[in-house]
């Protein structure tokens, strides 16, 4: 019994001093981490210490909330030049819809503006201006009409209608667009005499003009010609129906320079003798047909010419 009760004193004392030497200030430190990850709605912590003593050098290190994870953005308000935008998701953590602003962006939304459109005496501008800021975001400068001239000024009457192409030029010379302009004709553009075509310009340019052009007789050719005694029997073809009469020519000079006229205003009439003509000499002779429209007359092209040697 004494023996036993030695042994049960001897082990008591052992546990009494151990925590002495185990806690006690001349231990070695041995140190833990100890950490917390932050999560999208609540912070986290990181610390050391004593794993013996619970000693920790330092107080624990607060760890910020992470951002919501978003993988995709639904927008409900585009952003623009001027405003701000907005849009939100779903936060694939917490499940959360998180709303977040989207800065102005440099998109605007252009549109053309016909500031001063060109004229025939100046130059026009056209901007483009952003609807949203009104910022000018390009300027260009329309030169102004310079030229508006038609195909063709002169046709010979044919029973169809004539109806000139229009062209129209700037002051550097370009061509103007013809979707820039429109083009009325007279209803009766077959008859002989003089048509106008009115020119109007419209979107880039504000201009109007009005343009003539005329439809003349058919000609006729010299089908026989004579020489006599101090004249010359001239004879033409049929005039076309259009003609009222004609003209003849004649001189001594091919280049009709100096010449002398006869109008024969007789439809009917296809034959005229022409006195008073030099002997031994040598004529040339052309005609023309004529039409009178409003008291003005319409010739025809010249004939070819024909020429004797009078008698």
């Amino acid at each position: 019994m004494k023996k036993t009760y030695k042994l049960i004193c001897i082990v008591l004392s052992i546990l009494f001093l151990l925590p002495i030497s185990v806690y006690g200030s001349e231990h070695e430190h041995i140190m833990v981490e100890d950490f917390k990850a932050p999560t999208c709605t609540q912070e986290g912590y990181y610390n050391y210490y004593c794993s013996i003593c619970g000693y920790s050098p330092e107080e624990a290190e607060v760890l910020p909330k992470t951002d919501h994870r978003v993988e995709c953005w639904t927008a409900d308000k585009s952003a623009n030049c001027l405003n701000y935008g907005r849009e939100h998701g779903k936060c694939l953590d917490c499940g959360a819809l998180i709303y977040r602003s989207i800065e102005p962006n440099n998109i605007h939304r252009a549109k053309t503006i016909y500031a001063y459109p060109s004229t025939a005496r100046s130059d026009g501008e056209v901007l483009i201006r952003c609807e949203i800021c009104n910022q000018i975001l390009e300027k260009t400068v329309i030169y102004r009409i310079k030229m508006i001239k038609l195909s063709k000024g002169r046709y010979e009457y044919d029973k169809k209608p004539h109806k000139p192409k229009v062209r129209a030029y700037d002051r550097a010379g370009n061509e103007i667009n013809k979707d820039s302009f429109t083009v009325k004709y007279d209803k009766n553009s077959r008859s002989v005499g003089t048509h106008k075509a009115v020119i109007e310009f419209f979107g880039m340019y504000s201009a109007e003009a009005v343009l003539s052009y005329r439809i003349v007789p058919r000609t006729v050719s010299i089908k026989k010609l004579k020489a006599k005694k101090g004249s010359a029997l001239i004879k033409t073809e049929k005039l076309p129906e259009e003609a009222q009469g004609y003209q003849i020519f004649y001189g001594q000079d091919k280049s009709f320079n100096k010449h002398k006229s006869i109008t024969v205003k007789s439809r009917k009439q296809l034959e005229k003798n022409i006195k008073k003509l030099k002997s031994k000499k040598k004529y040339y002779f052309k005609v023309r047909t004529f039409s009178t429209v409003k008291d003005e007359k319409y010739y025809s092209e010249w004939s070819p010419v024909k020429s004797v040697t009078i008698k």
